[in-house]
């Protein structure tokens, strides 16, 4: 009689630890996975925010470059009442 629990209770241990090694595999699987994914974000993150991509995209945004660049200089009167 003992002898069938323990047999029964060991049987119960071992798919239960069996069941839990997998469930771990999984989610080792996932992370490296997770992983993977968030340095390709990274990456593109990266490559998106450059100053070459902002250029590129710039014109498709309104932006021009500039024919003529005016300097102003403290001395010159921008905005002053008579």
């Amino acid at each position: 009689m003992a002898a069938g629990i323990f047999v029964a209770v060991a049987t119960f241990l071992i798919v239960e630890v069996a069941s839990s090694g997998a469930a771990l595999a999984k989610l080792d699987n996932e992370e490296i996975a997770l992983v993977s994914e968030n340095q390709y974000l990274s990456d593109e993150l990266v490559r998106a925010s450059s100053l070459a991509a902002f250029e590129k995209n710039a014109g498709s945004l309104g932006f021009i470059k500039p024919e003529k660049t005016l300097y102003i200089s403290e001395k010159d009167a921008v905005a002053k009442l008579p």
